[in-house]
């Protein structure tokens, strides 16, 4: 016959083996994702970089696309005035263009008042966007 202190024994025995298993289970999970984590960092590691030095030459990219454009615009836009001064419609889009869309300078903005007030132009709608035509 199996006795009560047999019964305690082995329960207490079976929570020993159950917490020592979890105490090896939390153990080896640690180290193994541990293990697994720095695997995958260093297989990762030269693809993250890579694409970090991609994003900063898209970037260095973005900002000279958008230097090229404003200084062609604003070439297009000295020239129209310069050898097209009746061509109003053209210029306005144009003006539109550098000032407002890509945010002209300053340079600009005195030659386009000049060439509008030669040509007798309104061009209010394009300077009340513009921060710096004072």
């Amino acid at each position: 016959m199996v006795s009560l202190e047999m019964i305690l024994q082995i329960a207490g025995w079976l929570a020993g083996a159950i917490t020592t298993f979890g105490v090896i289970y939390a153990f080896v999970t640690k180290v193994g994702n541990r293990v697994l984590s720095t695997a995958l960092d260093k297989y990762l590691k030269p693809i993250t970089d890579h694409q970090t030095e991609l994003s900063k030459e898209v970037r260095a990219l973005r900002v000279e696309l958008q230097q090229n454009n404003l200084q062609t615009a604003r070439v297009d836009l000295n020239q129209a005035m310069e050898h097209a001064p009746h061509e109003h419609k053209a210029i306005l889009d144009l003006a539109w263009h550098y000032f407002i869309e890509l945010g002209g300078d300053t340079y600009m903005t005195g030659l386009f008042k000049a060439w509008a007030k030669r040509e007798g132009v309104d061009i209010s709608h394009i300077l009340q966007h513009v921060k710096h035509h004072d």
